[in-house]
């Protein structure tokens, strides 16, 4: 009978566990192109919402030529909060291309699709873990 208790306790505090941690962690990842175009980390430590962005730059040149990724930027998501099935946070956003100055954030939000999707707009993120 003691050793019921000790699984079926163990069973309730790993069903805890499971559900504490936010639908939005992982490691998210989208293309265009078919080259990378955004990968999105979220952290959830302790109900705690953080993580990055990585905005890649692609370019090509001329309408002809193909596309490449020319770059991409990292940027830590600010002010995170869950809104249901919606995550939504800012970035600092660069006022051009090469800047070093940053113009006023920009708020983002992405959508739980499915379990493993988000979606940032028309971008479709899958999870890779």
């Amino acid at each position: 009978m003691r050793t019921l208790f000790n699984v079926v306790a163990a069973v309730v505090l790993l069903a805890g566990a499971v559900r504490a941690v936010s639908p939005f962690a992982g490691t998210w990842h989208a293309t265009a192109n078919g080259l990378p175009a955004v990968t999105l980390t979220v952290q959830d430590r302790d109900g705690k919402i953080s993580g990055t962005v990585v905005f890649y730059l692609q370019t090509r040149e001329s309408v002809d030529a193909p596309w490449k990724v020319d770059g991409g930027d990292i940027v830590e998501i600010l002010n995170p909060t869950t809104e249901g099935s919606r995550l939504v946070f800012e970035v600092r956003h660069h006022t051009y291309h090469g800047s070093s100055e940053y113009g006023p954030n920009v708020k983002m939000t992405v959508e739980l699709a499915e379990p493993d999707q988000l979606k940032l707009g028309d971008i479709k993120l899958t999870r890779l873990y």
